[in-house]
């Protein structure tokens, strides 16, 4: 084996390159795409923040029916058609019964029929109603906190490699120091 001044084995110039070059396409890919989903992230959470002012009124409602609906979701082998539930309320307010459609629909209901949960109404227009533990903020932290992994992950991904290649290198300058100091 051929070692230099140093009695460390030379790396061609090449590969040393190549792995640079190599480590950060790799890392600026895997952090840009941790950057990206955090942005998304964060651009759904402003879309969703829900102004809850003009509800100043708690009544409790009860659950009369899950809503059937469908959804097409997208795949690989060309889609298919879910069943959503949304739910109705139905709540009594200065003696009058209203009925409301939650504004939230998905695939398992969230509520049973005969649930009972208190929700925020508007005095102005008592139809016009917020189910607090149950809306498209809500729904958002519950997809949020899984989401967020999606984020994390290549960021951290992305940074192995540039810790390698730096341990690479610290290795290879504490040989050739090693090998110098053994040699003086």
């Amino acid at each position: 084996m051929n070692y230099n001044n140093n009695g460390v084995k030379p790396v061609k110039k090449s590969t040393i390159v190549f792995l640079v070059v190599f480590f950060s396409i790799i890392s600026t890919v895997l952090i840009g795409s941790g950057i990206f989903v955090n942005s998304m992230i964060k651009e759904m959470e402003s879309d969703i923040n829900i102004d809850t002012s003009k509800y100043d009124q708690t009544v409790s409602a009860v659950i009369i029916e899950n809503q059937k609906g469908s959804i097409v979701l997208d795949d690989e082998s060309g889609g298919y058609e879910t069943e959503t539930f949304k739910p109705i309320y139905q709540y009594e307010y200065k003696g009058k019964t209203y009925t409301s459609q939650g504004d939230v629909s998905s695939t398992q209901a969230h509520y049973t029929v005969g649930d009972k949960t208190d929700i925020l109404i508007s005095s102005d227009n008592p139809s016009d109603m917020y189910d607090p533990n149950y809306n498209a903020a809500t729904e958002y932290k519950e997809f949020k906190s899984s989401t967020h992994i999606f984020a994390i992950i290549p960021t951290i991904i992305g940074c192995i490699p540039i810790v390698i290649f730096i341990i690479f290198i610290i290795i290879r300058v504490n040989r050739a120091k090693n090998y110098k100091n053994n040699t003086y």
